[in-house]
């Protein structure tokens, strides 16, 4: 089973093999070394391995995870089969033109990233005034405010389509996170911690 990091390789080896051995983990490259296991299908034995995640070349950076890729790569030129898990969001853009994922994808980034730091920023020295910081903003909050002004009319510039696409993939994944956490019993729905 072969495929990028984090699009749910070791979720399918363990529904294919009907057990948990392979690790599941929201945090990419949670497999590093691969994962085999053996099951009996018909009267016939079949041995489904999981591997790490291959990115491109250049994005590949610790020797751990070039390591990774080499024995990810040696599983895939031995097997019989080969399966290619891709992300749904790549499935979907196969789709599109490509200027329109671009587009989107900038999009998406100024609201999650660009705009959300901002946010991040102001609430941060709002909520907790007295906290040491490793940096100092010079003339706060005005940089924020020239900051925000910019991406704004960027994003309010891109056109209604790519707004509702970014705005739609933002919606999409605070409530697949909002899932998850509730799945999980994490913030926002963990249980109250009562110290004695």
């Amino acid at each position: 089973i072969i495929g990028r990091p984090n699009v749910g390789k070791s979720t399918l080896l363990n529904a294919l093999t009907e057990t948990n051995r392979a690790i599941v983990s929201p945090i990419a490259g949670t497999t590093r070394d691969a994962v085999d296991e053996i099951v009996e299908r018909k009267g016939h034995l079949f041995r489904f391995v999981d591997t790490a995640g291959i990115r491109r070349k250049g994005k590949t950076k610790m020797m751990a995870e070039k390591l990774s890729v080499i024995m990810a790569r040696k599983h895939l030129e031995a097997a019989d089969v080969s399966l290619l898990v891709i992300g749904l969001v790549s499935i979907v853009c196969s789709f599109l033109p490509l200027m329109t994922v671009i587009d989107a994808l900038l999009i998406t980034r100024i609201l999650v990233q660009f705009i959300g730091q901002i946010v991040a920023v102001v609430l941060l020295r709002r909520r907790a005034p007295a906290m040491e910081r490793p940096y100092r903003i010079w003339l706060y909050p005005a940089p924020c405010f020239v900051a925000l002004a910019g991406w704004l009319f960027v994003f309010g510039t891109a056109g209604w389509k790519l707004i509702m696409f970014g705005l739609g993939t933002l919606l999409a994944g605070l409530l697949l996170f909002l899932v998850w956490s509730w799945r999980t019993r994490r913030w926002p729905f963990a249980p109250a911690v009562v110290e004695a």
